[in-house]
Parts: C-alpha cells; structure tokens; sequence
C-alpha cells in the first residue's frame, strides 16, 4: 500500500484536499507512483489520514481532472501514464528579430484589412450598443 502518512501538515495553510493532491501529483510526476498503480480507496486513504472521505475524493477528482490519475469503473483509480514534468530549457541564443510583413501578406492572429468588413462591422456594433438591454 502506499504510505501518504506525512502527506498532511497541520502547519501548512493549503486546504486538506491540496496538500494530498500536491503530494500524489508530486509522487507521480517523479515516477515514485508507477504507471497503472492503483491508489487507496478514498475510505481507506481517509480513514488513514484521518479526514473526511469527501476530502479524499474532492483530491482524486482534481487529479482525475489533470490527467495524473484515471477512474475505472468497479475497479478503482489508477495513476495514468504522465511524462515527467521540467521546466523548460531556455533558449541557448536569442530568436532573431521578427520582420512585419509585407503589405498585403497575413501575419497569424492579424486579419487582412482590406478583407474585414469593418463598416458592417463598425455599425452593428453601433447598433447593439444602442440597445436598451432591458427591452
């Protein structure tokens, strides 16, 4: 069974629920909870801990929502198959200069001006803006 005895600290200001799931995310991050390592049952870890079954489970919902662990019908939660996580490595040199574009090219996230509609546009805005909201 895994051991989360020293999980919870009376002393940190992290609500219960977080400081299990930053350890169990720790703990898997690192590898020390191996792929397909089925964790406590949220009675039993409760019951352990020493906290309320709805702690554990709010904490296992978290990890479920983030990908670390994966619930299995009739059978339990089972931690999922996660990449280690490090920080990224900073670029070695510094990325050259981007250069606008030329008149007429699209650059990404910029639309073309001279296709937006943007008197039809202008004027639709205009329009709801007028609006009284409580018509």
């Amino acid at each position: 069974m895994i051991d989360l005895s020293s999980v919870l600290s009376s002393t940190n200001a992290e609500p219960l629920y977080q400081q299990i799931v930053s350890a169990l995310r720790r703990r898997i991050s690192e590898g020390s909870l191996a792929i397909g390592t089925r964790l406590p049952s949220s009675r039993a870890l409760a019951q352990d801990l020493g906290v309320a079954r709805s702690t554990v489970v709010t904490a296992y919902d978290q990890l479920v929502a983030e990908g670390f662990a994966e619930p299995r019908r009739g059978a339990g939660i089972f931690v999922c198959d996660v990449a280690p996580i490090r920080p990224p490595e900073a670029p070695s040199r510094p990325l050259p200069a981007v250069t606008p574009p030329a008149p007429g090219m699209l650059q990404p996230g910029a639309p073309d001006p001279e296709v937006f509609p943007a008197r039809p546009w202008a004027r639709c805005v205009s329009r709801v803006a007028r609006m009284d909201p409580l018509s």
